[in-house]
Order: C-alpha cells, then sequence, then structure tokens
C-alpha cells in the first residue's frame, strides 16, 4: 500500500505513559496519479471502496493494540473529524479523548 492520493491523514496516538503510535492512511490502487475516488466524483466520507484504503485512525489502532490498556489521546492531522468506525476502533485501543489539527 502507498499514501493516499486524495488527502494525507495522520494520526498519533499518544499514550498517558508516553508511548506514541502513528498511523497514515493508505491506498492500494498502483499506477494511478488521481485518486478513484475523486476522478468518481465522491463526496467526502465515500466510495472507499474504488481505493481499497485504510484509514489513518485504523493504521494507529492496530499499532497501539498492544497497549490498549493504557489510556490515550489520538491527534489527527490533515482531516478535521473522526468518523464514527474510526472513532469506535479507537475506542477498543483505550483511546477516550479525540483532538483535531492539534500538533504532536
Amino acid at each position: 500500500m502507498k499514501d493516499c492520493l486524495k488527502q494525507k491523514v495522520t494520526v498519533t496516538i499518544i499514550r498517558a505513559d508516553g508511548r506514541r503510535y502513528t498511523g497514515v492512511n493508505q491506498c492500494d490502487v498502483d499506477g494511478k496519479d488521481v485518486c478513484p475516488r475523486v476522478t468518481a466524483g465522491c463526496p467526502t466520507g465515500t466510495g472507499y471502496e474504488l481505493c481499497g484504503s485504510v484509514h489513518a485512525e485504523i493504521a494507529a489502532a492496530a499499532l497501539a493494540e498492544e497497549s490498549k490498556d493504557v489510556p490515550g489521546i489520538a491527534y489527527v492531522e490533515g482531516h478535521t473529524w473522526f468518523c464514527g468506525p474510526c472513532q469506535h476502533r479507537l475506542q477498543e485501543v483505550g483511546v477516550s479523548c479525540f483532538k483535531i489539527g492539534a500538533g504532536v
């Protein structure tokens, strides 16, 4: 997988004990310079099946699974919201606070 062609989003989970886990959104489209969601005119938050994307939140949560018993805060950069499924996944790995646009 490679970085998303549409918009780079980074999510960093910072644990109460100082550990950090950073995920970047990824796409599974090869040989294209333009996101297929853009070409298809998909509104924000739709059309992910066209690119097989992995949200940055999901990537960060996978890394943070090992320390899910330690509370954490998730910081997102490059986007202005956390979608419902991503919020739920982050909560499953101990994230209880979500910050948008806050540099870490």
